[in-house]
């Protein structure tokens, strides 16, 4: 009996035995299969490099990362010689037959985008990002004056800034009238119908509500924007060499060939 049971076992031990070595042999199969599987896969899709970056048909700069094949069935680098047609850079456009008129002198960033009855005056700037739509009224916009990237300004009727006025980064600005000479900092919301009066300085973030008067030389800061005092020499001092600033950077942009947008 005893005999019996070790044969037996012996012989479901040997099968036990056959049966892994056959299971390991087929992971290794399956794993030899799927790492050929994945080198096959890297081999048709190898990784890019800057030399694989093609030019594809835009004002701006933007590539596809997609490397183009040649005639003999290889991969081969796509030269920035062989870079599309340039398109018309254009973004000053006629609204009803109302196109914007901008001061030779004036700068306007191939970015920005101004529609409509707007004026811009001797010197002044609209940087990259910003909007200038003037659909609901005339916008006049005096010399000197900057407005900055990404900003938005637009009005429910006529709006009038001043000269030597500066914009910030990322200002909303519905205000009816700007004085001269005013600093809105970065980031500040100015609601509708909102006058402000010259020497003015809004600090970065404040809002101002609808139809506020602020009286010239006022210094407004918060949320809501409160008149908290009035602006300093320091103050004007900032203010003139901001403006003086942007000024300067109007003349070497213009200087650079392919930095402005064409009037329509």
């Amino acid at each position: 009996g005893g005999a019996a049971v070790g044969e037996t076992g012996g012989s479901v031990g040997s099968g036990v035995g056959a049966g892994l070595e056959q299971a390991a042999a087929s992971t290794a199969a399956m794993a030899a299969s799927d790492s050929e599987s994945r080198q096959l896969k890297y081999t048709i899709r190898p990784p890019m490099t800057s030399a694989t970056l093609l030019p594809i048909r835009s004002n701006r700069i933007a590539y596809s990362h997609a490397p183009v094949a040649s005639s003999e069935g290889g991969v081969v680098p796509h030269s920035s010689a062989e870079a599309l047609p340039k398109e018309e850079k254009n973004l000053i456009r006629s609204l009803d037959g109302v196109g914007p008129r901008v001061h030779p002198t004036a700068f306007v960033s191939e970015a920005a985008y101004v529609v409509g009855d707007v004026e811009i005056g001797e010197g002044s700037s609209v940087w990259p990002g910003t909007v200038i739509r003037g659909d609901s009224g005339r916008i006049s916009i005096g010399k000197f004056t900057c407005i900055q990237d990404n900003s938005v300004v637009h009005g429910d009727d006529d709006v009038v800034i001043g000269d030597k006025v500066v914009i910030g980064h990322r200002v909303l600005c519905h205000a009816r009238r700007i004085g001269h000479r005013v600093l809105i900092g970065n980031g500040a919301t100015v609601n509708d119908g909102v006058t402000i009066g010259e020497d003015s300085l809004l600090s970065s973030g404040t809002v101002v509500i609808d139809k506020m008067e602020i009286p010239a030389r006022s210094l407004v800061v918060g949320v809501p924007g409160r008149v908290r005092g009035q602006t300093r020499e320091r103050h004007l001092e900032l203010m003139e060499r901001t403006y003086k600033g942007y000024v300067e950077k109007t003349r070497r942009y213009k200087r650079q060939d392919g930095l402005e947008s064409t009037e329509a």
